[in-house]
């Protein structure tokens, strides 16, 4: 099964929304959403073309043996792997061998908590299921050694701009070049508003960045 995952922001990001959108319909087979917020998800009704399931984080018992046994981890090696593992655990015990699961969100390896992706990614790989890092952007000056290892591990990478293609390309070969999936979208048909010439009229839409700038 094709199962996607850390999608993060929920459809409240409507980017993120797309993406999800434009892959359901790139696959002809049922998908599975693993998102942080399937209430945001349900609102803008991706629950009618997407089974969604809420990964949310399970409370770990503090002295109890998984969390002693993250506690060193962390102490000793600085890793948070396994508090991510018995966290998480509801999400990976529904992972099999034979799913193919979908690191979605584009640019997710731009911010910080680049590790979490890393934990992910080897707790799938842990289960015997592919990994693919699907329609991603990165920024190489952020992208440590361990974060290279990570990249190695995916089965595919997606790369959607060349800049991000050339830097992975040469870490995984495993990795092409493919547009962002939301511009496979089609179009849907609107009447314009009041003022809007049509053939005369240009539509911008200017993201929260470019306003702040």
């Amino acid at each position: 099964m094709i199962k996607l995952y850390y999608h993060v922001t929920g459809a409240e990001n409507h980017g993120c929304e797309a993406i999800v959108r434009s892959t359901v319909d790139l696959f002809d087979e049922k998908l599975k959403l693993y998102s942080y917020d399937k209430e945001s998800d349900m609102d803008y009704g991706l629950d009618r073309v997407i089974d969604i399931v809420q990964d949310s984080p399970r409370p770990l018992k503090k002295y109890s043996i998984p969390w002693v046994m993250a506690a060193v981890e962390h102490k000793l090696l600085r890793s948070d792997y396994r508090f991510t593992l018995e966290m998480r655990k509801d999400f990976f015990e529904e992972i099999t061998a034979e799913d193919v699961c979908l690191s979605i969100g584009g640019d997710n390896y731009c911010y910080t908590g680049q590790e979490f992706l890393w934990h992910y990614n080897r707790g799938i790989h842990k289960k015997g299921a592919k990994t693919v890092l699907w329609g991603c952007s990165i920024e190489p000056a952020l992208v440590t050694d361990d974060i290279k290892k990570d990249f190695a591990l995916y089965d595919l990478i997606v790369a959607r701009e060349t800049i991000s293609y050339d830097f992975l390309r040469k870490i995984n070969p495993n990795t092409i070049l493919a547009c962002d999936p939301a511009f496979t979208m089609g179009k849907a048909e609107a009447e314009l508003p009041a003022n809007f010439v049509p053939g005369h009229t240009v539509g911008m839409n200017l993201s929260p960045l470019i306003v702040r700038r």
